[in-house]
């Protein structure tokens, strides 16, 4: 208690030394007062209610005072977007400010026109003039931006209009624009000899080294995957072999079709003029969904992205043509063919390991397919069944379909890419020449059946023939050795009887 009236005390006497200059609290109550420097008392004959002021004289030339009569304009508000919290979803401080400007006879005619040349894309189909503001998040200072960009348009649109540069002034900006395209040449031929200088040399190692020097200088060469013939000359001359076969057997299927393997009408066989230019590029879209599962460097189509050989999509984007897809019903067929002409083929490049986390939703198309079955030839999944690469899987569907050639092109950017055909030439050729996905899925039942009696037959146990057989040569081997051993014998009794002999005669000398 006392300790309350000490403050009380205390507080007072202060309030007496202050004179109404602060407000005090008392038991934590605050008592108010009015302070010698409110409004009210420094200015005593003052509105404190805001007022639009008059409009300014207008000037003598006719010009835009700056003065817009508010009335004359239609002013709505609505929900900005961008950050701001709630307070943006519940409050409205986006401004839409517009006015019919034929109308607007606050306005000079030739205003009024030059604003309609120089903001084509603001006015309306009912000849509105739009301005829109969200600058912040008050809708009066929205309102004051959107009436201050009017403003501005006004002046602008007030301006006189430029006449016809000078012949002067013309060669003063040929000459600028010809300084900055020697500056920009001058850089680009900079950037580049930067670029070259990063490229490692190309090594000529002697024969006479040996293999090993040569395998190294190959190995630690990185230019040499710049070169267009980068392949071996057997692998070239193995692809060019199997292109020519080719041809010659589609070439009654493909005689009217301009698209196909490509050769002449009258049956005649076209041989490629460089053993290291193997088919031809398709006429038809080559696309691909990349899900970045795979290593950039050891993916088929990546590699193909890179080179420019096939189009990347997005998730979500559609594709008119046939799809390979592990959500396929289907198997590709020879019937696909028209399908893949006129819309072109596309790939899902996910990961086998991770065909769970795959959005196959996203990847839309009219014609999913799967892949009947083949063996894989890429160094990943080699002699793997199904497991198939980018490239292996556009090939091997385009050699269905009858686009051999194209395929042949797809596989010769890779080193691999003729082992796949090896591999599986026999199964590829069974299913060109099926008619549809039904006989396609008859081949491969026909194939795996074949395959698993071949596999069995060389697990089976060997006959009884073939037992007695090893126990007589085991019998005849057993009787050679012992009459090597007898032999053995034989010489060794002779040679002690010989020792014998010479010792007796030594001793009787």
């Amino acid at each position: 208690m006392n300790k309350l009236v000490g403050t009380f005390l205390r507080t007072v006497a202060l309030r007496r030394t202050l004179s109404g200059t602060q407000s005090f609290h008392v038991l934590n109550r605050q008592y108010s007062y009015k302070s010698d420097l409110a409004l009210e008392t420094i200015y005593p004959n003052s509105s404190l209610r805001l007022y639009t002021p008059p409009p300014p004289a207008p000037k003598p030339d006719g010009t835009f005072n700056g003065y817009i009569p508010l009335e004359k304009l239609t002013i709505s508000y609505s929900r900005s977007s961008g950050p701001g919290g709630q307070n943006v979803n519940t409050v409205s401080t986006k401004v839409d400010l517009r006015f019919h400007l034929e109308t607007a006879t606050w306005l000079p005619e030739n205003t009024r026109n030059r604003l309609a040349q120089l903001h084509k894309g603001r006015i309306t189909k009912d000849g509105y003039l739009v301005i829109k503001s969200e600058l912040t998040r008050s809708q009066q200072m929205n309102t004051a931006d959107a009436l201050e960009k009017l403003r501005t348009f006004i002046r602008q649109a007030e301006r006189p209009v430029s006449a016809e540069p000078s012949e002067e002034t013309v060669e003063k900006l040929r000459r600028r624009h010809e300084k900055a395209a020697r500056e920009r040449l001058a850089m680009k031929r900079k950037r580049s000899e930067t670029k070259a200088q990063r490229q490692a040399p190309l090594l000529k190692m002697n024969k006479s080294r040996g293999g090993g020097g040569a395998g190294r200088g190959r190995k630690n060469n990185h230019f040499r995957k710049n070169h267009r013939d980068r392949e071996s000359r057997p692998l070239a001359e193995k692809l060019s072999d199997l292109a020519v076969e080719s041809d010659s057997t589609s070439a009654s299927e493909d005689e009217s079709d301009q698209s196909g393997s490509g050769h002449s009408s009258g049956g005649e066989e076209v041989e490629p003029k460089n053993k290291f230019d193997v088919g031809k590029p398709p006429k038809f879209p080559v696309a691909m969904w990349d899900l970045k599962h795979c290593d950039p460097k050891k993916c088929s189509g990546r590699k193909l992205a890179r080179h420019g050989l096939i189009k990347n999509l997005r998730l979500g984007q559609k594709f008119p043509g046939l799809v390979l897809t592990p959500v396929g019903v289907n198997c590709v067929s020879p019937q696909d063919k028209d399908i893949i002409k006129s819309s072109g083929i596309a790939v899902v490049d996910c990961s086998w390991a991770r065909l769970d986390e795959t959005p196959f939703n996203k990847m839309r198309s009219p014609n999913p397919r799967l892949l009947p079955f083949l063996v894989a030839a890429n160094p990943i999944n080699y002699g793997k069944p199904c497991k198939l690469s980018c490239v292996e899987a556009i090939a091997a569907s385009m050699y269905i379909t009858g686009y051999k050639q194209e395929a042949l092109w797809y596989l010769n950017k890779f080193s691999w890419g003729h082992s796949f055909v090896e591999l599986n030439q026999e199964l590829l050729d069974a299913y060109a020449g099926c008619a549809n996905s039904k006989e396609i899925l008859e081949v491969q039942k026909q194939y795996l059946e074949t395959a698993q009696d071949e596999l069995q037959g060389e697990r089976d146990f060997p006959t009884f023939e073939s037992e007695e057989e090893s126990e007589e040569e085991e019998e005849e081997e057993e009787e050679e050795e012992k009459d090597e051993e007898e032999s053995a014998n034989v010489i060794e009794h002779e040679k002690a009887k010989n020792t014998v002999a010479t010792v007796k005669e030594a001793t009787s000398t």
